[in-house]
């Protein structure tokens, strides 16, 4: 029986990272972008909410990045993480989201 193959791929210019197991995406992770992060000056200590469309946040509700397992969810579906901030001037954006699709990486062994 061969071993599972793990492979990780971050975007950080997009926001977001992906883990693959045997060539399948199994989880997604999102996060705000580099840029963002100075965007909104913090008055106090934000708070961080955050839904998914699909799939199942196995870590990070209430902090910055979450962890999303995509197992089970068919190639090519598409999947919207949508974080809403508190704790920051009101004349600053609370809301963004991101939609990425679900795609298995095929790997060929040489």
């Amino acid at each position: 029986m061969p071993s599972p193959y793990f492979e990780n791929y971050i975007d950080d210019e997009e926001g977001f990272a992906v883990e693959a197991e045997n060539d399948v995406v199994t989880r997604v992770c999102y996060g705000a972008k580099a840029e963002e992060g100075a965007l909104c000056p913090r008055s106090g200590e934000p708070t961080y909410i955050w839904s998914i469309s699909a799939g199942t946040i196995v870590s990070g509700q209430g902090t910055l990045s979450v962890l999303v397992n995509t197992k089970g969810i068919a190639d090519g579906a598409e999947i919207t993480a949508t974080l809403t901030v508190g704790g920051i001037p009101v004349e600053c954006s609370s809301l963004v989201s991101c939609t990425t699709k679900v795609q298995s990486y095929r790997i060929g062994v040489k």
